[in-house]
Order: structure tokens, then C-alpha cells, then sequence
């Protein structure tokens, strides 16, 4: 299927498929067309329950509650509607021994009590934390560029006005950066 397809299948826009693609939550989706961002995804996938924000926390929440005993609520998602999440996961293979809880009669203490058993046992693969890095990589910060002034530069100009044509070589002097500046003096001078 390619993405107006899927969207059909899973009763959403096409934008939200691409958004779940983009976001590393369907890895089954080839690229077919670059241009066009086309996709190809294999019959019977099924839709992500939820986008790569919540993803994420819930998958940094295994460690947190392995370590310390977090509570494994995430804002905006039910108990149950975590566990189908987690249940994804395992499915995607970004989790490994993960079992469903029986929520069957309990409340919300009972099933937060259940989930946090169920996550204890489970652990993140190595495709959950590539995924995880993923996002650490975004967060990063680029190196900050220099301004124009504090850049060697070499190089030709050459500029052309009407019939005649102006040209300049320049090596290891400093960019012009709107004020007056003064040239390196030689030392052989």
C-alpha cells in the first residue's frame, strides 16, 4: 500500500501516515520515491496509537521504573491506552518481555500497580534505543558558526560592469563584515 492507501485503511489523512513515518513509528515503510516522499507499507500494519513525543517518554519511562519506581503515567493516555502503546512497542520490536496486564476490576492504583509489575519484567532493544537516540540527536545543539569577520578566506572575485570586467585575488585576509577593518601588516616590510 503507499501512503493515500494507508491513510484510507487507518481512516486518517495522508499527512498524519507520513508524520507516523517520519517520527520512526511505522518501520516497516520503504521509500519508494524520494521526490515525491512515497512510501510503500506492507499490508496489514497496523496504526501507532500514539506520535513520537509520548513514544518516547513512555519508553524512557521502562528504565525510570526499573531504576526507581516511577509511575508509568503518561499525560493524556489512559492506563489501558498505554498497555495498547507498550503492547506496539513489542510488536515494532523497540521492547522485549513485555506482558499485557489484566486490568479486568481493577482501578486506576490497581492498574498502575499492574502496568509497573509488567514493565519491571520488560526491557528496550537496541532498534527502541536507536529509536531513542533518534530524538537526543534532534535536541543537540549545532556548532555555532562564525561570523563573517573571523573567517581566513581565499579565493577570486571577479565582477563584470557593462563592458568591462574587474577582478581580485585574495588569500588569508579577513572578510569584509561592514566595518573598516585594518590589512595584516607583512613582516618583511
Amino acid at each position: 500500500m503507499n501512503v493515500k492507501e494507508t491513510a484510507k485503511v487507518w481512516g486518517i489523512k495522508p499527512y498524519k501516515v507520513l508524520q507516523y513515518i517520519r517520527d520512526g513509528l511505522v518501520p516497516t515503510a520503504e521509500l519508494v520515491n524520494a521526490a515525491k516522499e512515497d512510501y510503500e507499507i506492507p499490508d496489514g500494519t497496523p496504526r501507532p496509537p500514539c506520535f513520537r513525543g509520548p513514544a518516547v517518554t513512555m519508553l524512557e519511562n521502562i528504565d525510570a521504573i526499573r531504576d526507581e519506581g516511577a509511575n508509568p503515567y503518561v499525560r493524556g493516555f489512559s492506563y489501558p491506552e498505554v498497555v495498547e502503546c507498550y503492547s506496539f512497542f513489542l510488536d515494532c520490536g523497540f521492547i522485549a518481555g513485555f506482558e499485557e496486564p489484566d486490568f479486568q476490576g481493577l482501578d486506576t492504583k490497581g492498574q498502575r500497580k499492574a502496568l509497573n509489575a509488567a514493565l519491571k519484567c520488560c526491557s528496550i532493544t537496541r532498534r527502541g534505543r536507536a529509536f531513542l537516540a533518534g530524538k537526543q540527536e534532534a535536541e543537540k545543539e549545532k556548532p555555532k558558526k562564525r561570523k563573517p569577520a573571523e573567517q581566513d578566506l581565499e579565493g577570486k572575485l571577479n565582477v563584470k560592469v557593462g563592458p568591462a570586467e574587474f577582478g581580485a585575488e585574495f588569500k588569508n585576509r579577513k572578510a569584509y563584515s561592514g566595518t573598516k577593518t585594518e590589512a595584516p601588516s607583512d613582516p618583511e616590510e
